[in-house]
């Protein structure tokens, strides 16, 4: 089992996986992440009851694999506000994972790698800058989780806000993506009464 969760498989094309949690059946559409798989996107999301977005943490300083010039947090933001907005998910639960807190935690709070983030969200009335690492009070880096969430929500649409889940993860404790899959699970059924009309 630690050998599956420590493999690193990138995603290409498009791969999907049906499963039951507690007689929910849920059917899992995983999409490769790089610019050239984007394309094809667009027609697997009719009916899509909740949209899973994956943003690492700790990518922060680091730019695109395809793009030397774009540094990898710009073009997940673009992703987000792109996606998350569009019309075909206005019914859809919304769950950003915010990824990799363990590799964050090494290199903001113990190596002090800064956050350098001059977007639109820093100069905005509402904004602020990321804080430094100096700034926390101990390793959960609260300040920074709360900046890198609010961050994310602003780049929503108003109407959308209420329908937004966030969860820190780190992929390779299974503890912790126990825990996270049973509050999406919950969070997606919960979202689809709503939608559904039986529950305001």
């Amino acid at each position: 089992d630690e050998d599956i969760l420590m493999a690193r498989v990138r995603t290409t094309g498009v791969v999907q996986k049906t499963f039951s949690i507690d007689s929910a059946k849920f059917q899992i559409i995983d999409v490769g992440g790089q610019r050239s798989e984007r394309r094809k996107w667009m027609r697997l999301f009719q009916g899509v009851t909740g949209l899973i977005f994956v943003a690492s943490l700790s990518e922060y300083d680091l730019m695109l694999y395809e793009d030397s010039n774009t540094r990898r947090i710009d073009e997940t933001l673009n992703l987000w506000k792109k996606y998350a907005n569009i019309s075909d998910f206005q019914d859809a639960a919304l769950i950003l994972f915010l990824n990799k807190f363990d590799l964050f935690q090494a290199k903001y709070y113990h190596n002090k790698v800064p956050i350098e983030f001059n977007g639109e969200f820093v100069n905005s009335p509402n904004g602020y800058a990321p804080p430094k690492a100096e700034e926390e009070e101990d390793e959960k880096c609260a300040k920074a989780l709360q900046w890198y969430s609010d961050l994310f929500h602003y780049h929503l649409d108003q109407n959308r806000k209420s329908a937004l889940f966030v969860h820190v993860t780190t992929a390779l404790n299974p503890k912790n993506m126990k825990t996270v899959v049973a509050a999406c699970t919950h969070f997606i059924l919960q979202q689809h009464i709503v939608q559904s009309g039986f529950i305001g």
